[in-house]
């Protein structure tokens, strides 16, 4: 009987010993091909819980689901990662941000279990143009105007001109 018990206790210990990690469901990777504007994000995973887990991007831009449209990410496309057929879903983003580094989260869902991980995006954007001044943006207003101006009294001029000239009752 005391081997029995001192076997159990060994086995016990040694199980204690096995690294959890091995098990450990994770995001394993976050990454993403595209320069700019459009880009595709895949999320590989390992580990998962057998089923088909809802994948969310938190990050500012749009996120295209199965049927061509666009909205919002920080909403998810559900069932995107089914375990243990395939190990990643690609999601294909636009980014509000034109920085050359946007961060994010990754997030993995199956009922109450979430999985995350943060991410970067690495984009190459040209630079946007610089908008206009102010003060020319005022500039170019008040020249529109004056010219508008000239060329109402300068018609006004010509519509008095042509009433007092002989001629106006032939043409």
């Amino acid at each position: 009987m005391k081997r029995i018990i001192a076997t159990l206790a060994v086995i016990m210990f040694m199980t204690l010993l096995v690294p959890m990690d091995a098990y450990a469901q994770e995001i394993t990777s976050v990454t993403a091909d595209g320069t700019c504007g459009e880009i595709a994000v895949t999320v590989a995973a390992a580990n998962l819980t057998e089923g088909c887990w809802d994948v969310k991007l938190d990050l500012p831009g749009r996120i295209e689901t199965p049927d061509g449209e666009w909205q919002s990410a920080f909403y998810y496309r559900k069932s995107a990662l089914c375990w243990p057929e395939n190990s990643s879903a690609t999601l294909n983003i636009r980014p509000d941000s034109r920085e050359a580094v946007v961060r994010g989260t990754a997030k993995l869902r199956l009922g109450s279990k979430i999985i995350e991980k943060d991410f970067e995006l690495q984009q190459s954007c040209p630079p946007s143009p610089e908008p206009l001044p102010d003060f020319l943006i005022l500039v170019i207003v008040f020249g529109i105007v004056l010219i508008f101006g000239w060329l109402i009294t300068w018609w006004r001029k010509e519509q008095v001109r042509n009433e007092r000239s002989p001629f106006s009752i032939c043409f």
